[in-house]
């Protein structure tokens, strides 16, 4: 029952569009060709906005079970909308920190939530080579875009304290993103300085935001 609880919930999230939908509008519009790859998918319900609107879409994730539910919640929005959904979509297992594509395939690739539960080790190179990955496979001049907790709201970080997760492949503890941060790992991966954006998702207001984002345009000098 919780599992078609969060379905349903996912699925009206993907029809109507939320917070994450509209920093990926404003950064990417969706358009019919566009190849989109979304790394540690979990649900799908971001990638899967990109395939009802035409785009070419990759969903994916260490996890088998994630991507059985992203196929799950496509199918359900295929019959919603009457869209071929599955179509336009491949799902792949795969880590996010060995990407099983080539330098600048990519017109857009983006993840929310991924690379901060890596970090509170500060020896773990993991943090960075997920944003590193992402921006290797995505063509030059094209955004990659790291949506993540925010370090500034209070709630967020005594969860990142107190919550442990069980997630495939990552630590228990998250690490919550600072501005700052966001925009030096952008930069070390790749992403041409000029063009690196980071804002709250949802307000304007950084101490009440749970989630920033952070964008840019690989640089044509990435190797």
């Amino acid at each position: 029952m919780k599992n078609e609880e969060n379905l349903n919930m996912d699925l009206e999230y993907l029809i109507h569009g939320i917070d994450c939908h509209m920093v990926l509008e404003h950064i990417c519009p969706p358009r019919e060709g566009l190849y989109v790859l979304e790394p540690g998918c979990g649900s799908g319900k971001l990638g899967l906005w990109y395939a009802i609107r035409g785009a070419e879409v990759v969903l994916l994730d260490i996890d088998k079970d994630a991507l059985e539910y992203a196929e799950a919640l496509a199918v359900m929005a295929s019959k919603r909308t009457g869209l071929d959904i599955l179509k336009h979509t491949t799902f792949t297992t795969g880590s996010i920190h060995n990407l099983p594509y080539p330098d600048n395939t990519f017109d857009l690739v983006f993840n929310e939530g991924i690379s901060q539960h890596w970090g509170r080790n500060p020896h773990d190179w993991r943090r960075q080579k997920s944003i590193n990955e992402m921006v290797r496979v995505v063509k030059p001049n094209s955004p990659v875009c790291v949506i993540a907790s925010n370090a500034l709201n209070p709630i967020i970080m005594r969860q990142a304290l107190e919550i442990s997760h069980d997630y495939k492949g990552m630590p228990a503890k998250q690490k919550p993103y600072t501005s700052a941060e966001l925009v030096q790992r952008l930069r070390q991966a790749g992403v041409a300085p000029e063009s690196i954006r980071v804002i709250p998702v949802g307000t304007s207001d950084w101490e009440l935001t749970p989630l920033i984002a952070g964008w840019g345009n690989k640089g044509y000098a990435y190797k």
